[in-house]
């Protein structure tokens, strides 16, 4: 199974929730792949997009895939770790994979 990439760019905060959240639904009902959201232009990320990558990981693990979070700056690692989701993060497997629209 190939891995999808989303990247996150910009602040990812509260307003940012309800598009996320739209996108990741509709990619759990058209995909098969795994979930890799890419943090590396991500500036800010706070509790409600955490949340919609919680219920995300929850969807995708009903249907025997996964999530990952992948280039996440110090910064990030630490507010993912501060959450208790240090399990989500992963070394970028590939810098491959394709590209889904981007949150901003």
């Amino acid at each position: 199974m190939n891995d999808f990439r989303y990247s996150l760019r910009g602040d990812i905060d509260v307003a940012a929730a309800p598009v996320l959240r739209a996108d990741l639904k509709l990619f759990v009902t058209v995909s098969d792949k795994n979930l890799l959201i890419d943090c590396g232009d991500m500036s800010y990320i706070d509790a409600a997009p955490i949340a919609v990558l919680l219920e995300t990981q929850r969807d995708l693990q009903a249907v025997g895939r996964r999530l990952r979070v992948v280039n996440a700056k110090y910064w990030a690692r630490r507010t993912f770790e501060l959450f208790g989701l240090s399990d989500l993060l992963s070394e970028d497997p590939s810098n491959g994979g394709e590209m889904l629209a981007n949150a901003s």
